[in-house]
């Protein structure tokens, strides 16, 4: 049986970003569930990107080299899933921290502070 994330991760179609998340930076707020075997590598290396920090779609574009269909497939997907974290642009970048990858930080932190 095919999931929900199977289907939605296992193919990239071509179709414009949806308006209602444009002109947004972007970020993940949990690691996508891929549920596939034969995943898209390209969805993988976008997800490393927001993890890391917020992005705009060109930006995305630019770091990844892909090309926008690609891009905008994916955040319409991770939006679907409710995974997509829309950020506002006036908030400075280097203040922002992606939710899950700074709950990792602090738990670290625990850890080695004992």
């Amino acid at each position: 049986m095919t999931t929900l994330n199977s289907t939605l991760w296992g193919r990239i179609e071509s179709a414009p970003l949806k308006h209602s998340i444009r002109g947004y930076l972007y970020s993940i707020s949990e690691w996508p569930t891929f549920n596939v075997l034969e995943y898209q590598y390209e969805f993988i290396l976008i997800s490393a990107h927001l993890a890391y920090q917020p992005l705009s779609r060109s930006e995305l574009t630019e770091v990844t080299g892909y090309q926008d269909y690609v891009v905008d497939y994916y955040l319409n997907t991770a939006y679907l899933l409710d995974i997509l974290k829309l950020v506002d642009k006036s908030i400075e970048k280097s203040t922002f921290k992606t939710g899950f990858i700074s709950s990792f930080t602090e738990k670290l932190k625990s850890v080695f502070d004992n």
